[in-house]
Order: C-alpha cells, then structure tokens, then sequence
C-alpha cells in the first residue's frame, strides 16, 4: 500500500483484489450454498466470467497438482467468494 501525496491519511492498495469484506453469512454463501440457491445459475455464470478475465490476464497457470508438488513448488489452496 501507498499514502495518497495529497492526503497522507488515505492508503491505496496496490491491487483492486487487496481488501475484501464479509457483511454477514447470509450475505456471502459458501459454494454449496450457492450452487443449491435460486441464484445458482448467476453464481455459475459469474464464476465462468471471473476464470476467463483471470485466464485473460495470466494470472495463473494450471498444472496438475502431484506435479507441482513432485517439482517442489507449493501448492496453495483458494476459495469463491459469493455475493
């Protein structure tokens, strides 16, 4: 993070994705919840379009896991996030 020149009591991320917030449960539900919710096709349809811009931006590269390990790179674990 970086202090604002004009104002050094406001800090920037230097990412979009640096902060997130959790409101409550039934705000942001866990995958099944989701997939098994009246929104589900949404839930779908959003988590296809956020794999496809992070596939757009090569912010990742997919490889099997017993690979990764077997090369010694760690293999860190994600989640969704739904709203």
């Amino acid at each position: 993070m970086k202090l604002d020149d004009d104002d050094p009591e406001i800090l920037h991320a230097q990412h979009p994705f640096a902060f997130t917030a959790r409101a409550n449960a039934e705000d942001t539900p866990r995958f099944h919840e989701a997939m098994s919710s009246l929104d589900h096709k949404g839930f779908i349809k959003a988590m296809n379009l956020e794999i496809e811009q992070l596939n757009n931006i090569k912010a990742f590269v997919t490889v099997p896991c017993q690979k990764a390990i077997d090369e010694g790179h760690q293999v860190i674990g994600c989640t969704w996030a739904f709203k």
